[in-house]
């Protein structure tokens, strides 16, 4: 086995917060589709929240290509970032849906 066999800490952390944004994705995608379907009325309310959630997504994407363009040296600089981005974008998809009763 050569060093290059080994997966680094920064490949696994990369694997885990790609899974959490295209989790995330699926739902603000299934918000979106529930929004073409919703009543007129809250169409335009609903396609306002789903507008920040795509904001908010745009902003965890980059702050996650940042990391994931960094050296093996300097990643962990850039955690905090990420973290902080997916967890704004969480918290902010769960309050879409229990707003919007989504089950």
């Amino acid at each position: 086995m050569t060093w290059g066999d080994f997966i680094t800490l920064k490949e696994v952390y990369q694997k885990r917060i790609e899974s959490q944004l295209s989790q995330l994705r699926g739902k603000v995608d299934e918000l979106s589709q529930q929004a073409t379907q919703a009543e007129a009325y809250l169409q335009i309310e609903y396609h306002q929240w789903v507008s920040h959630l795509r904001f908010k997504q745009e902003r965890a994407q980059l702050r996650y290509e940042e990391l994931k363009n960094s050296g093996e040296r300097s990643w962990e600089d850039f955690q905090d970032g990420v973290e902080h981005s997916l967890t704004d974008l969480k918290n902010s998809v769960d309050q879409t849906m229990l707003r919007f009763s989504y089950p």
